[in-house]
């Protein structure tokens, strides 16, 4: 899709609704693809099964950047961890969307629900191959805390913020 001169005004976050998840799994298919973890022995991950019980009723949400004409954009997702801890979750900008500024919006949402919740902690973990993400994770204050193996080749670094 040819893309035409946009502006983050244009852009809506609001909560998930079901007829977004083709938009949603083809956004991350085509991620999976980008950072090479598409092979078909990679487990399903069943929170895109159900959304609305994973995020939205279980103390977290779910936000789509709805761009003005209908697409979907962009997503990401807040997981309620404990009392005081949340986990960023598959925050994910189309390729044409990215370095518009639309990652930091979701961020800046998903930090202002947080401290309206009353978490005071955020995790987060993105792997070696998503050297962007971890960049601009630690541009917005973010620390590597530890790390951990997903599979024998693909190493995940955990990230965290204290707010509040």
């Amino acid at each position: 899709m040819a893309l035409m001169a946009t502006t983050l005004d244009q852009v809506t976050l609001r909560t998930y609704r079901p007829e977004d998840l083709a938009a949603i799994l083809e956004i991350d298919r085509e991620f999976q693809r980008e950072v090479g973890f598409d092979s078909p022995d990679r487990p399903h991950r069943a929170d895109f099964d159900d959304i609305a019980g994973v995020y939205l009723n279980a103390g977290g949400q779910f936000w789509v950047a709805e761009y003005a004409g209908g697409d979907i954009v962009g997503y990401g997702a807040v997981l309620r961890i404990d009392e005081t801890t949340a986990r960023l979750r598959r925050f994910r900008v189309r390729p044409d969307w990215r370095r518009r500024g639309l990652a930091a919006l979701l961020l800046q949402e998903a930090e202002r629900f947080c401290l309206e919740r009353g978490y005071r902690r955020i995790t987060l973990g993105t792997t070696d191959q998503q050297q962007p993400a971890q960049a601009f994770y630690r541009k917005h204050g973010y620390v590597a805390v530890g790390e951990h193996w997903l599979t024998p080749d693909v190493r995940e670094i955990e990230f965290e913020k204290q707010i509040g």
